[in-house]
């Protein structure tokens, strides 16, 4: 652990079965199979990004076999929830054991906060520079008094030639780790934001988690100077503290031909967010399946969501969340529909907000080329 304090990260391996591993690396293949990545659809970082597979499956796919739909589910869901993975974070996040209070309750405890497959094309346009997570990908507010959460990322293929996870060793602790915050648009003073900040802020171009090296590029070549590019094996896991700084690294022309020598359409990772279940959701305006589902959810601890709502974020330990998959069973026909269908509906909302759609000129003006006063 004191390496882990000190650089902000840790690279076991080990620590996942031989089947674990499989399984989940044909899980990653049987989503790629049946994403699709053409014309708009396609995301310029990851071909495939599939957040909450272990709530309900992976629901960006197109046509999927029960029998594979199963088998996708459960891979993540023994990693996340029922592997070695939440007993290291743990340990990683100072919880050697869970204490008790005068009754004999727990008192520590981690929850999943988010898990999310992504899916690297060897073709994709783009890769996100050196950054911490905003809260559209890390759902925590900024003022959470939980202590700060683990990212456990999983290599479900070889990646010795780039495309992985670069790390800048230490920058949880930099002196100009402000500035950078502060440069990709987040301001740690406050716990959340409403919806109309956010438009402003896309809007604006200030909220720019992907563009360090176009906002300050003097602060991106120090970033630069700290950083390690790991050669991942499949099954190889990245523990780092949720305010490491790190980007997905380059991959070039030479890069691209070895992997695709070697079979390789896309290099897939599993990426499983680990928090103290008492961390607190932003207020304001949260784009969660959970908040979705019921607004009040906005502000509380994971702890309170379970209590009050439903189990959107299962505890991992030190015991995992009874009965989750009945619950899930039961969520998938009650609250999950309706969350899924007022998430879509924001989505469409914020971009019309970002980008409004272009208005169809009027009739009978030189605007319409259909017109016939047009100029020809």
């Amino acid at each position: 652990r004191d390496s882990f304090q000190r650089d902000g990260y840790v690279i076991l391996s080990g620590l996942l079965s031989e089947k674990q591993i499989n399984d989940l690396a044909t899980s990653g293949e049987l989503i790629m199979n049946n994403t699709d990545t053409s014309g708009t659809r396609r995301n310029p970082f990851f071909d495939a990004n599939e957040k909450g597979v272990v709530l309900n499956g992976p629901s960006g796919v197109s046509a999927m076999c029960e029998d594979d739909m199963t088998l996708v589910t459960n891979s993540f869901r023994n990693v996340a929830l029922y592997s070695k993975l939440p007993q290291v974070a743990a340990e990683l996040m100072g919880f050697a054991t869970a204490q008790e209070d005068e009754a004999g309750a727990k008192t520590d405890n981690v929850r999943l906060l988010r898990d999310v497959f992504l899916g690297k094309g060897l073709e994709s346009p783009k890769s996100c520079q050196w950054h911490v997570d905003d809260p559209s990908f890390w759902p925590e507010s900024y003022l959470s008094t939980g202590g700060d959460g683990i990212n456990t990322w999983v290599a479900l293929v070889d990646m010795p030639h780039g495309g992985s996870l670069g790390l800048a060793k230490g920058s949880h602790r930099a002196e100009w780790r402000h500035r950078a915050y502060e440069a990709l648009g987040q301001d740690h003073t406050i716990p959340g934001q409403t919806k109309e900040e956010i438009v402003n802020q896309l809007k604006s171009s200030r909220l720019s988690t992907c563009s360090m090296d176009l906002i300050d590029k003097e602060l991106f070549d120090t970033i630069e100077e700290t950083r390690v590019f790991p050669d991942m094996k499949k099954g190889d896991i990245i523990f780092h503290t949720r305010w490491l700084f790190h980007k997905t690294t380059p991959l070039t022309d030479e890069a691209k031909q070895l992997y695709a020598a070697k079979g390789l359409t896309s290099l897939n990772r599993y990426s499983i967010r680990y928090v103290s279940g008492k961390a607190t959701l932003p207020t304001g305006f949260v784009g969660e399946l959970s908040v979705f589902s019921n607004p009040d959810n906005a502000g509380r601890t994971l702890d309170q969501v379970t209590e009050l709502d439903a189990p959107w974020y299962p505890q991992v330990w030190p015991t995992a969340e009874p009965n989750f998959v009945d619950t899930m069973k039961a969520m998938a026909e009650t609250k999950l529909p309706a969350a899924y269908a007022t998430a879509k509906a924001t989505t469409m909302e914020l971009v019309n907000l970002i980008r409004p759609p272009k208005k169809e000129p009027a009739e009978g003006t030189g605007d319409n080329p259909n017109s016939t006063t047009a100029t020809m």
